[in-house]
């Protein structure tokens, strides 16, 4: 990092030095301020756990020898790999960026994880861009900047009660801090970065080591700011709290200023089961690589959930289910499988494309046959999780030829 904020104002950028800040004159954060940013909340540390670092037993396939890593723990025993490939993306004769293609590398654990999640700090901030439960071996793109890969090793995931708040945020100059605390003492903090007034909402989570049946759960707001006007407010929205079985909140409720929500957790025998009402897509997928992978995203009633690069290769056979796990039940919403990123350049092995071979939500099967989405957009599902089968396919986003359905 070279500069904090761009000297002087260059609107028309006509200056190179003037334009070396992570942040403009003016304040506004560009992209790398952003994904620097998201990358701190990602690899930020609340404390409370162990002080003694631990070892993880893993390879990289295919790493190039361009490639770098860079692996963390946490003092709650997960870890953190970073990867990126230290390529020069610059050309100084130009004075134009450098394109490289993701890098397909595989990282082989020694044993199975509890739960792998992948993030593109850079390009997708905080939001995960795979998650997979219960693996070895995850299927990585490597691109010119941090991919950053959490791993919780079977058993790290704690053994009691975990603390689970549905959580959504009205971000002004940075987005809300959550915190957790279990008596009195903080166990997880994090920042909200899901947006209330696009309707998104995620799911903060932290595993106790022991039962926390009579013990007094805390959520807290801690980073007010109001800067008079409706649009220039910071606020946190709870929609549950649960801890272990007990559902202590269900209803949406806003935190307008700083201030803590304070549960007592009852004991399990006087607390019926919460009822579970989450749902889970899974979409088994493939692409076709050209100038890059294509990208797929989801979206639910309109609002994006989910985004990832496939990287695939439809060409050698290799598929990969890329999962997202919606807080509430999706039954009765509309599901779409956006592919964002097309391109041809006039024949077949300059033709960027996006292969579907199953949707599912939850145990539903919604398609299940191998589908080409050839250009941007997809098809469109309608969820109807109380039908014995499948209720599927519904209709295709404009333009109408973006899919081919098989015999």
């Amino acid at each position: 990092m070279y500069e904090l904020f761009d000297t002087n104002p260059d609107p028309g950028k006509t200056v190179a030095e003037k334009n070396w800040g992570l942040f403009f004159n003016n304040g506004t954060p560009k992209p790398a301020a952003k994904g620097i940013s998201a990358m701190i909340t990602l690899l930020k540390d609340a404390g409370g756990g162990t002080t003694n670092p631990g070892t993880l037993d893993y390879t990289l396939k295919d790493m190039p020898s361009t490639g770098d890593q860079l692996l963390l723990e946490k003092s709650n025993g997960k870890f953190y790999l970073a990867l990126w490939n230290e390529v020069d993306n610059w050309n100084e004769k130009t004075d134009r960026a450098i394109t490289y293609n993701d890098q397909n590398v595989t990282l082989s654990l020694g044993s199975i994880a509890d739960k792998v999640v992948v993030y593109r700090p850079l390009t997708n901030g905080t939001t995960a861009i795979g998650t997979y439960d219960k693996v070895q071996n995850v299927k990585l793109g490597v691109p010119d900047h941090p991919l950053i890969v959490e791993i919780t090793p079977a058993g790290k995931g704690g053994n009691g009660d975990v603390i689970s708040v549905v959580a959504s945020g009205d971000s002004y100059n940075g987005a809300p801090t959550m915190v957790f605390r279990v008596d009195g003492k903080e166990v997880y903090r994090t920042d909200v970065t899901a947006a209330h007034k696009t309707g998104q909402w995620q799911t903060y989570s932290w595993t106790a080591k022991d039962v926390l049946d009579g013990h007094r759960v805390e959520v807290g707001f801690v980073n007010d700011l109001y800067g008079g006007t409706a649009t220039m407010d910071r606020n946190l929205m709870l929609k549950s709290v649960r801890v272990g079985d007990a559902l202590l909140l269900n209803q949406e409720t806003k935190m307008g200023s700083n201030g803590t929500k304070v549960f007592t957790v009852p004991h399990g025998p006087d607390t019926p089961p919460a009822v579970e009402v989450s749902s889970k897509i899974t979409v088994n997928a493939s692409g076709d690589s050209y100038k890059g992978a294509p990208e797929m995203i989801f979206r639910v009633d309109g609002h994006q959930v989910f985004s990832t690069a496939v990287t695939a290769a439809h060409s050698q056979g290799k598929w990969t289910d890329y999962t997202w796990t919606s807080p509430t039940s999706l039954n009765n919403s509309n599901l779409e499988i956006v592919f964002t990123n097309d391109l041809y350049e006039g024949s077949s092995s300059k033709d960027r494309n996006l292969w579907l071979k199953s949707v599912k939500v939850d145990d539903h099967s919604l398609l299940d046959r191998e589908v080409n989405v050839f250009t941007d957009n997809g098809p469109i599902f309608h969820i109807n999780l109380d039908a014995a089968h499948a209720v599927g396919l519904v209709g295709v986003a404009p333009p109408n030829d973006a899919l081919h359905l098989g015999a």
